[in-house]
Formats: C-alpha cells, structure tokens, sequence
C-alpha cells in the first residue's frame, strides 16, 4: 500500500519523467473497483479506513473542550511589592472529524459482526433456569450490556480504532517487512543467504494487540470481564477487518 501513497510515488519513470502510478490511477482502480459489487467495494472502504483515513472522516466539529488556567501578573502590588498574580482560564475547543456514510456503514458491519458472534457463543453456552428461561453464564447484566445496540455500535469502534492505530511489532518493523524477520541460512560456517520467516512475536501480522486493559476502558467495562468474555469476539471482528483490507489490496492492484 505504500506505493499508492503520492509521497512515495517514482517520479523518475521511464514516461519523460511521469511517476508510474499516478493520483489518476488510484483514483480510476478504486471507483472500478468499488463497482464490480458490494463485496469489493466493503473490501474497498476497509482498505480506506486503514490508509485514506481522509476520505472516510467527515468535516471536523467540536467535541469537548481543554481547559488552560493561565497565571498573569497584575497593575496591584503585594505588601512585599511585587506584583499580584490573576488566574485567566482558558477553554480551548478539541475538534474531531465527524463520522462519514462510509465510516458508518463499516461501523454497521463490525457491530453486527460483534453483536451476532457474542450472542451465538453464550445462547450456546446457556443453562436452562426452572421456568424454562435460558440465561447466559455471564456476570450480572454484561449480556444484556454488551447485546445493546448502543454498546454494539461503542465496541465496533473501538475494533475500528484498534484496526487504524495498531501496536506496530517491535520485532520485525524494524526490517522494513511487517510479519516477516531475516533468518541467515549458514553453510560451511559462512552466510549464503537470507531466508525471511514469519515472525515469532506477532504471527505474521505485524502488529500487536492493544490488550484487554486498554480495551477494557476504552468501553468502560471491567478488564476481567473483557478478557473472560469478549477478548475472542474482539479478535474475531479484527480479523474480519485484515482480511478486507487484504482482499481490497487485491482488487484496488487487478485494477491498476
């Protein structure tokens, strides 16, 4: 993906110095891909949300604001005569870019994903009371939380935070290969060549999890609750997303 970025872009081609993928050309392969069908064009939103994150934010609002206190002297004079100190606050506007059709519609897909994986696991899992009623081996009122389309929605974006801002692996960024390490192959003693395999510490992937504790509180639910009950649900949806992104690579270079 970092040869569609247009900072990365060769502009020594061989075409009287044109660079060999133009802005054009992303643009022309993403709008043919988007309309071979639904499929390919969540594909498509996916890999958006990950690298254009431009084009899946809506316009910027305000969503809270910082408060600066900021000390001043003033004209008044202490016994000791120095100058009397007033506190000025400040309010300082936080803006954050407002959700886009597209951001939603993703959104829509990873809640949904989430709500029907969750309920499926512990309706599956359920001890029958004695009038007949089936409930589910959780803690006190976590079902109903989590299966309420308000937390449904809250949880989906936080996988979606997680799927943008991953924990780069420590590993094997560093070598320029996300999911991948050097191996030197030896002979005789001597190096022959560099065989490159899959990285120990992150699987392949690249990156690494936010874990429970951070995902714990970005819902406001506690860590041991998360980490019995939903990390696996949670996992589950940031796979779904790898895989789109993956599959819209495909489409978006077929259509280069």
């Amino acid at each position: 993906m970092a040869k569609l970025n247009p900072k990365s872009l060769n502009l020594q081609g061989s075409r009287g110095g044109m660079p060999d993928i133009t802005p054009e050309d992303v643009a022309g392969a993403l709008g043919l891909a988007c309309s071979r069908g639904p499929g390919p064009r969540l594909a498509v939103l996916v890999v958006a949300l990950r690298w254009w994150p431009g084009l899946m934010d809506g316009v910027q609002k305000t969503v809270g604001h910082r408060t600066i206190v900021h000390h001043i002297n003033t004209r008044d004079r202490a016994a000791n005569g120095r100058p009397l100190r007033k506190a000025v606050v400040e309010k300082i506007p936080i803006e954050a870019p407002a959700e886009s059709p597209s951001f939603r519609f993703v959104a829509q897909i990873v809640a949904t994903k989430l709500h029907g994986r969750f309920s499926r696991h512990y309706r599956a899992e359920s001890t029958p009371r004695a009038r007949g009623d089936i409930q589910p081996r959780l803690p006190d009122g976590l079902y109903a939380r989590v299966t309420n389309p308000v937390t449904a929605a809250a949880w989906a974006r936080v996988v979606i935070a997680e799927f943008r801002h991953p924990r780069h692996c420590t590993t094997c960024t560093p070598w320029g290969r996300a999911g991948q390490v050097p191996v030197p192959v030896e002979e005789h003693g001597k190096v022959i060549e560099v065989r490159w395999d899959t990285c120990p510490n992150c699987a392949g992937a690249g990156a690494l999890s936010w874990g429970s504790g951070r995902r714990a509180q970005a819902l406001g639910i506690r860590r041991q609750d998360f980490a019995n009950h939903m990390a696996d649900t949670h996992e589950a949806a940031l796979t779904l997303l790898r895989e789109l992104e993956w599959r819209g690579v495909r489409f978006i270079k077929r259509c280069l």
